[in-house]
């Protein structure tokens, strides 16, 4: 049986006179909008659909508003320009811009909860041979959030709350490097755009010297990877090395 938002598509392929008095644009591309729009739906998970959201997408599409393609990649762009702004005032470093010149190998945890202003961010580096553990975490206030807030982002949405080190032992090192292997890091999905409203968003960024035998990339790179959960399940890999990079900050941060 076919799905309610497929229904929903093919009433608009098949009734397009159904639109609104808004002028139509000529360079309207349906077809590419319906990929588009699929594409997006077929992403979500089956228990969370923003009722309001695929509405007015769907009212974008029968009205040939070409503003619909510009929302494609809205929010990965502003996420990304928030991300700048949070990383200059933390003086943290962006993983992608390092190269194998820089020798080092890094993973990044950052854990943005639901119901607390408080958001994570521990990084764990060994830069040719020093290993140590940046434990910050930083107040983002709720009137700059993206989808319910009535602020502009920019640096005053934010405010450090813990900004430390903690230099790492050999063993300490490895104890995270096992887990990383252990949960296979480098082999897992990236980015899960799953969502709700009572739990944690995490993101686990990591960067090391890497033998690339791709074509047009074959020997030493410097290898980036980002995986994003929404309230990871114990078991999962990105739960797991989390936990350990929490246990090496050696903060309390409640309940996970």
């Amino acid at each position: 049986m076919k799905s309610p938002i497929y229904l929903l598509l093919l009433f608009i392929c098949i009734f397009p006179s159904c639109t609104t008095d808004k002028p139509e644009e000529e360079s309207f591309d349906t077809e590419r909008a319906l990929e588009l729009f699929k594409e997006d739906i077929e992403s979500r998970t089956a228990y969370f659909f923003e009722k309001n959201k695929i509405l007015h997408e769907i009212e974008r599409i029968i009205n040939h508003d070409t503003t619909f393609f510009e929302s494609v990649t809205w929010v990965d762009t502003v996420y990304h320009k928030q991300q700048e702004i949070i990383f200059s005032l933390l003086n943290a470093d962006d993983f992608s811009e390092y190269t194998i010149a820089d020798s080092i190998e890094a993973y990044r945890l950052e854990v943005d909860r639901s119901f607390s202003d408080e958001v994570i961010l521990l990084t764990a580096q060994n830069k040719k041979g020093e290993k140590k553990l940046i434990v910050q975490s930083y107040f983002k206030d709720p009137e700059c959030n993206f989808y319910v807030g009535t602020r502009t982002f920019d640096s005053t949405c934010v405010r450090l709350l813990k900004n430390k080190e903690k230099t790492l032992s050999d063993l300490q090192w490895k104890r995270l490097i096992d887990e990383v292997e252990k949960n296979e890091f480098w082999g897992l999905q990236g980015n899960i755009y799953e969502d709700g409203l009572d739990g944690s968003w995490w993101t686990l960024e990591g960067t090391k010297k890497d033998y690339s035998s791709w074509p047009g990339q074959h020997g030493w790179i410097q290898k980036n990877w980002e995986i994003y959960r929404w309230a990871p399940k114990t078991y999962q890999g990105i739960y797991q090395i989390g936990m350990e990079l929490m246990r090496l900050s050696g903060e309390d941060w409640g309940e996970m």
